[in-house]
């Protein structure tokens, strides 16, 4: 699209990359623009290129003839686009004149007399020039003298005139019209005359005519002459990128060549030699002021030299360029040499495509701020006056710190409760630091070049805070946003099995754990598992199978993972009703033996009887059998057995019925008859008698006995003077009963009978019983065992109470009966079992290793069985049952207290417990074990969480299969002269004086590097930098070299590897080279240093001096520090070389091309590097002249010098 700026607009659609447009208006700017295609969419349209078109054709063409100066005024209208204008005139003859102006007017000279001219004007501009305008004719004058002619001296103020022919004595008016139109005359009645106050750069055209006659005729030719050339006076600009100066004047009339100098503050001295009204200087001296002059030659006169126009050169690009880096915000400070005041400098920093990031200040420093991360930028300073910058400095690679990771993800292994980070790479990064923060000052950092790391050992239910840095090894990013995360849930505690009797359900509950959002239970029977979800922390199970077994763990769920470990518990159900598969009734203890089957679950069997009176009685074992006491006489009881659960008991299963032997006969009385000794005895029926036996047993022991089926018999043949016990017993056909109490008559008591006893096992009394025979009797029971003192109790009733017996030990129990002083044979003894006794010397054995428990006892008299209570923290209860005299406890809760006692059991009675014993289990392990280097000491201290029960710790450190332990009750320890570049295993024990902790929670302990040795340091010639390599040590991550000059000038470089490269090394140094190790927590000292020497600087206060006669220059320069040699090299103008090698600081050039400008450089060498040439000096040699004498006057024959700016011509007449 092209669009005038008359509004006219054109356009094209192309596929190529170019188009013309046909149809321009003249003398219009149009703005050109271009807009791409896809077929779809279209850019925007391109920033507007303009351009001209061609100017229009000028038109309204006139103009007039001077006669005086036989020129032609031709005038014109202006036209649009136009920078200048043409006039053309062709004579018929073939002749032809023109001029050129920017105006509408314009004076063709030189037209010959008494010719017929065409004009036509063309306008031009930059671009175009305009077709010719429509012709105009005019004539010239007619001729008139036919000779004149004009001299004039260079620089002179008047002009001879000479004509002819002239005459007789008429006066001659020689008029003179400048080309700026000023007239000049003078008269003379000869032929000659003066023209005075004539000006410079004025081209003169002088005619000669009789005195007022000045278009006559008469007058003569057209005689044109030039004055010399005005001094140019103009404007100069310096070219800062280039650091040239350009320079324009004003045209100076007549002027054909033009001749200038420069000369700088310090000296240097430029020159040129150009026939346009610019030219370019190149090779300005940064910094300098320059004074500038021209002078205009016509070719045969110069013009005196302009006033100096002065101008300042380009500032000179900053030196010595040092960059400090701020790691933590990428932000850089710069510094330079300041070279003048009053300048102002720009640093910029640039990385790739982007745009660069600058500063600008008045001081020699400044910032650079919000430099992208991981870059590596090229810095440089330009120094500005105004619109004027220098060239760059030379630049300096700075690396920015790296960025920070981006997309933290952390992964969680539910199994092992460990976390895996992953990251995204960073730019800019050599390694990562992972940091994992959780409870309990959990503190987890991990260094690796990979983007992934892995935690271990996270606490259940605990929320982790995860963040990642970067580094290069010599900054680091900040850290990331930090990623919150929750580990797996703790496992539940105090999973409990409480049963719903009667209902074949339980309630299993637990206790709630740290992190669940619901929970699992898991019931497993006969190889079949089931499970359950809750978000309670209790649930019911129902529907289970009496007398079975489940084992029930409860997992605990978070959504995300489960707790990994099972607490379970083992769930007995209520055992199913047993049968009783016999009741056999003991005649003789009155006591009903039963048994049953047996069935699982039981922990124990009740047998209850209830007779047809009313009455119970019960009996309980934890075997299939168990014996009814305290039946009462006559009666039928209904037996039935219930099996006892853990926690519950079934209904009663099948009954059986059993008939106890009849009561004793009551109601007996008798009568003696003493005469016959006979006695008659009588009593109350007895309820399912169908026999009596009557008995008199006299106090010496005599007896009498009858058997009858009615209620009362005779006894005949009683022992006189015997007090006698009359008693009766029913018979029921299979059991006797006891013998009714003796109904007394004047005999002998009788022996008690029916002992029976009842022993309380708490504390070993034993009440006994009998029947009595007579009334006012005394009874004593007495216990027997071995040959200890009988414990004994007495009475006037049936019954006394045996204390204080020794446990374990079977008694004989007897009873005697006395009235007075007459007393009873014993009666039979019954034996008696006491409690058996509380286990003595109770001892409980830690097992460090397993944390398990073994308690032992001693042998406890009458136990056949033991039973083992030990109670801990957080509702532990363990019980043990055995026959032995030892019991294991395992998995203890480390650093707790255990209660531990012993009760023992003879199958019918238990003992007390025994005295409780107090056990500490061992001390749990230490925790969150760290290593923190001491730098500068070869020491290291080595932390840890206190651990519950440790009164001290070990510290266990191994290196090289070499294992060294130390203790303290503290909860860290310094581990001292540790060896560089090694690694070492730390662990930690807990010791409570009896127990270790058994594992072993380590650290790994990396001490600081030794110090690397540099192998080598290579300078090279070209790129000015330095090769450093080294040896690599253990334990370093990373290497930082650094160099520093004599002058005190630093460089480093840093590397992961064995070298790296100095840059930015200064000329003519000797720098001292040594390298550091960086370990992960602490560096090493510098190792050994190695020198290395870099190039020569560029010689400077380069001079010279030309010898014009011998045509040779000496040069000379100040010394290069380094330098060994020299190579001084010339060049001039016409390409011609001259070249020295030389070890001084001076030398000399000889063979010198005359006439030409020669361009002197200097370069230094140390023997290995050669440095920049110096910027070029220059000086001219001298110049060749030839002198001929023809008529006295003087020609200069040599080549025309182009910038000289003084020539001595010496001429010698003979």
């Amino acid at each position: 699209m092209a669009v005038g700026s008359d509004g006219h607009q054109l356009s094209c659609n192309v596929t190529s990359t170019s188009c013309p447009l046909s149809g321009l208006h003249c003398g219009q700017n149009y703005s050109f623009s271009v807009s791409a295609s896809d077929g779809s969419c279209v850019s925007p349209a391109s920033t507007g290129y303009r351009l001209v078109s061609a100017p229009c054709v000028p038109y309204n063409v006139t103009g007039r003839v001077d006669c005086i100066s036989n020129s032609a005024w031709v005038s014109w209208q202006q036209v649009l686009g136009t920078d200048s204008y043409t006039v053309m005139a062709v004579g018929v003859d073939g002749m032809n004149s023109s001029c050129s102006t920017s105006n509408t007017t314009c004076n063709v000279p030189n037209l010959g007399c008494g010719n017929s001219y065409t004009f036509q004007v063309t306008a031009s501009n930059k671009q175009c020039q305009s077709p010719a305008s429509d012709v105009l004719q005019m004539e010239t004058v007619p001729c008139s003298i036919s000779s004149i002619m004009a001299s004039y001296g260079c620089n002179s103020s008047s002009i001879q005139v000479v004509w002819g022919p002239t005459t007789g004595r008429r006066l001659y008016v020689a008029t003179a019209q400048g080309n700026d139109f000023s007239t000049l005359s003078c008269n003379s009645t000869n032929s000659s005359c003066n023209l005075t106050n004539v000006k410079c750069g004025t081209q003169y055209s002088i005619i000669v005519a009789p005195s007022s006659n000045i278009c006559s005729t008469l007058r003569s030719q057209t005689y044109t002459i030039s004055t010399t050339p005005c001094t140019p006076v103009g404007i100069g600009v310096v070219n800062c990128s280039s650091n040239t100066a350009v320079l324009s004047w004003l045209a100076s009339p007549n002027a054909v060549q033009y001749f200038g100098m420069a000369v700088g503050s310090d000296g240097h001295q430029l020159s040129y030699n150009v026939t346009s009204t610019s030219c370019q200087l190149s090779g300005l001296h940064c910094g300098q002021n320059y004074s500038f002059s021209v002078s205009a030659s016509d070719g045969s006169c110069v013009s005196p030299a302009s006033t100096g126009y002065t101008l300042v050169a380009a500032p000179c690009s900053p030196l010595n360029i040092i960059t400090q880096l701020f790691c933590g915000n990428n932000t850089l400070l710069v510094g330079w040499d300041s070279s003048v005041a009053q300048l102002s400098y720009t640093t910029s920093a640039r990385t790739g495509q982007d745009a660069a990031v600058t500063c600008s200040t008045q001081g020699t420093s400044c910032r650079l701020d919000n430099l992208r991360c991981g870059q590596k930028y090229n810095v440089t300073v330009t120094a500005s006056r105004g619109d004027c910058s220098s060239a760059s400095s030379s630049a300096v690679t700075v690396q920015t710190a790296p960025c920070i990771p981006q997309n933290i993800f952390g992964k969680l292994d539910c199994n092992s409760n460990s976390l895996i980070a992953s990251w995204d790479l960073a730019v800019g990064a050599r390694t990562y630091l992972t940091s994992l923060v959780g409870p309990g000052m959990y503190s987890g950092l991990c260094s690796t070049a990979n983007m992934s790391c892995t935690f271990s050992g996270l606490q259940c239910a605990s929320q982790y805070r995860l963040s990642v840095a970067s580094s290069d090894g010599i900054c680091n990013s900040s850290y990331s946003s930090t990623v919150l995360l929750n580990s797996a849930p703790c496992e539940p505690q105090n999973v409990v099995t409480v049963l719903r009797c009667g209902a074949d359900a339980a309630t299993i509950s637990w206790d709630a754990s740290i992190g669940a959002s619901r929970y699992t239970v898991l019931s497993q029977n006969k190889g079949q598992q089931t499970s359950y979800q809750t978000s309670n922390t209790s649930f019911d199970l129902s529907q289970l199978t009496p007398s079975d077994v489940y084992n029930i763990s409860v997992l605990a769920d978070d959504g995300t993972c489960n707790s990994t470990s099972r607490n379970s518990a083992i769930l007995k159900t209520v055992p199913v009703p047993p049968s009783i598969s016999a009741v056999n009734f003991d005649c003789v203890s009155k006591s009903a033996s039963v048994s049953w089957t047996l069935v699982p679950n039981a922990v124990g069997y009740l047998i209850n009887a209830t007779s047809s009176g009313g009455h119970r009685v019960s009996c309980s074992s934890s075997t299939n059998s168990c014996v009814l006491t305290g039946l009462q006489c006559s009666q039928i009881y209904s037996v039935f057995a219930t099996a006892l659960g853990s926690q519950c008991s079934r209904s009663p299963g099948n009954s059986m019925n059993v008939t106890t032997a009849p009561c004793t006969p009551v109601g007996v009385g008798g009568v003696v008859n003493c005469s016959s000794n006979t006695a008659v005895l009588s009593w109350l029926t007895s309820p399912n008698a169908v026999q009596y036996f009557g008995m008199a047993v006299g106090s010496d022991g005599h007896q009498l006995s009858c058997n009858v089926t009615s209620t009362s018999c005779q006894l005949s043949g009683l022992h006189c003077g015997q007090n006698y016990s009359f008693s009766v017993s029913a018979s029921d056909g299979s059991c006797v009963s006891p013998a009714s109490t003796g109904y007394r008559l004047v005999a002998a008591p009788c022996s008690p009978l029916n002992i029976i006893t009842q022993l309380f096992c708490g504390n070993n009394t034993i009440l006994v019983g009998w029947d009595s025979s007579v009334a006012q009797l005394s009874y004593t029971a007495s216990a027997r065992t071995g040959q200890d003192a009988a414990v004994t109790c007495s009475t006037q009733g049936t019954s006394c109470r045996l204390d204080n017996l020794r446990c374990g030990q079977k008694y004989n129990v007897t009873v005697t009966s006395s009235r007075g002083d007459c007393s009873s044979a014993s009666s039979s003894a019954v034996t008696v079992q006491t409690a058996p006794c509380i286990p003595q010397n109770i001892f409980g054995k830690l097992d460090c290793s397993a944390n398990s428990l073994i308690a032992s006892w001693d042998l406890a008299v009458g136990a056949r069985t033991y039973l083992t209570s030990l109670v801990g923290p957080g509702m532990y209860s363990g019980l043990c049952s055995t026959a032995n005299m030892s019991c294991t406890f395992s998995g203890l809760q480390c650093a707790s207290q255990y209660r531990l006692s012993v009760a023992s059991s003879d199958g019918i009675c238990n003992s007390s417990y025994s005295s409780t014993v107090l056990l500490n289990s061992a001390p749990c392990e230490p925790q969150n074990v760290v290593t923190v280097l001491r730098c500068g000491a070869d020491a290291a201290t080595i932390s840890w969480d206190a651990s519950i029960g440790a009164s001290r710790y070990t510290v266990l450190s191994q290196n090289k299969g070499q294992q060294t332990s130390y203790q303290t009750s503290n909860t860290s320890f310094d581990l001292s002269q540790l060896t560089p570049s090694d690694v070492y295993n730390i662990s930690v024990l807990a010791d409570d004086g009896t127990c270790n902790s058994t594992s072993r929670n380590s650290a790994i302990l990396k001490t600081v590097p030794v110090p690397p040795s540099i192998t080598a340091v290579n300078f090279d010639c070209v790129s000015k930098n330095a090769s450093v390599s080294w040896t690599l040590v253990n334990n370093a991550v990373g290497y930082l070299i650094n160099a520093t000059s004599s002058g005190g000038h630093r460089v480093s470089c840093s590397s992961s590897t064995n070298s790296c490269i100095l840059t930015g090394l200064q000329c003519s140094q000797i720098y001292s080279v040594f390298a550091t190790a960086l370990g992960s927590q602490c560096s090493s000292s510098p190792g050994n240093s190695m020198n290395v020497t870099t190039a020569p600087c560029t010689p400077v206060g380069v001079g010279g001096v030309v010898n014009c006669s011998s045509n040779t220059a000496v040069l000379s320069w100040l010394v290069s520090s380094n330098a060994v040699q020299y190579f001084g090299m010339a060049v001039g103008s016409d390409g011609h070389q001259l070249s020295c090698n030389v070890t001084s600081t001076s030398c000399q050039l000889s063979g010198l091309h005359c006439g030409q400008n020669y361009s002197f450089s200097v370069s230094a060498s140390d023997g290995s590097c050669v440095s920049p040439a110096s910027t070029g000096y220059r000086l001219v040699a001298g110049t060749l002249f030839s002198v001929q004498c023809l008529t006295a006057d003087l020609f200069y024959l040599g080549s025309a010098p182009r910038k000289s700016r003084v020539f001595l011509l010496t001429a010698n007449v003979e």
